[in-house]
């Protein structure tokens, strides 16, 4: 009987533990997800430009990030494959540049950012580089993540 008593409280517990760490803020927020993605889009892009011949200063590209939710709970915050991200650089030669990226962001603070357009920047899992050679698109598709602290 003794142990029956203790055994009750501890499913209980058990039991609540998911449903009240559910309520806790969640680290994972469109402001980390901004930064990270303009350092992984800044490197990213820079490379795909030295690959096409056309070398770039990741400290010229001035990027921005804006990433939201696409949710119908209107959430803004949180793990999930309803973020999407759009960047844009503007260029010291006052080249300007747009791209989206729908991503899913896990609870670790890591994501994966999956290239909607423009074709030519990441609409596509192939370039063709200066010399000629067909080579993976960095900006297609790629992965990041972002401290939860």
């Amino acid at each position: 009987m003794t142990t029956t008593r203790l055994l009750v409280p501890a499913a209980i517990v058990a039991a609540l533990v998911p449903v009240v760490s559910g309520c806790a803020a969640s680290a994972v927020t469109d402001q980390r997800l901004e930064g990270a993605m303009l350092t992984s889009f800044s490197h990213l892009f820079a490379l795909q430009q030295r690959q096409r011949g056309l070398p770039v200063d990741e400290a010229e590209l001035n990027p921005k990030a804006r990433c939201v939710r696409d949710n119908p709970d209107n959430r803004r915050t949180g793990p999930g494959e309803d973020w999407v991200c759009n960047l844009t650089w503007r260029t010291r030669a006052a080249t300007t540049g747009g791209a989206t990226y729908s991503l899913t962001v896990r609870a670790d603070g890591c994501f994966t950012a999956d290239g909607d357009g423009p074709i030519d920047l990441n609409g596509t899992k192939t370039i063709v580089a200066v010399d000629g050679e067909t080579v993976f698109n960095p900006l297609w598709a790629f992965d990041g993540c972002f401290p939860l602290t």
